[in-house]
């Protein structure tokens, strides 16, 4: 049985379920930041400074660091980008479920209206086919 809010229903819950999407994104997104963190912490913590030999080496060497270091900053501070996109997501997310489930309950609510509706209306179908065959009855037609 449908309701006036059926539709509305519908559009709701695809915008749910694209909020479950982009909140997914954006944790996955937070997973690969995490990951490349590591890795790159890995690859500056597996840079050894030379402790003798040419300062040009040495100069490298420090470079490569400063590098991985630079590296390391802009991922972190990705990785805060995508945990603050991850709140927003989630809050709309919550958003999204809240509306679905407003209209979930006015559409389920809408529907047993109509079935009550429905059944007076049924029961007053009835009522007028025993009247009508009690009053036949009683003429002697039946």
């Amino acid at each position: 049985m449908t309701s006036k809010f059926t539709a509305i229903v519908r559009i709701k819950k695809s915008m749910m379920q694209k909020a479950e999407s982009l909140l997914a994104q954006a944790r996955n997104a937070i997973r690969e930041n995490k990951l490349k963190i590591e890795n790159i912490k890995h690859e500056l913590h597996s840079v050894i400074v030379p402790k003798s030999g040419t300062m040009s080496k040495m100069r490298q060497m420090q470079l490569y660091k400063d590098r991985y270091r630079a590296a390391l900053n802009i991922e972190q501070w990705r990785l805060n980008q995508n945990k603050l996109l991850e709140q927003n997501r989630r809050a709309e997310l919550a958003d999204a479920m809240r509306e679905y489930e407003k209209f979930k309950f006015l559409e389920s609510d809408d529907i047993d209206k109509q079935v009550l509706k429905l059944k007076k209306e049924e029961a007053k179908m009835l009522d007028e086919v025993g009247s009508i065959t009690y009053t036949l009855r009683n003429k002697g037609y039946l």
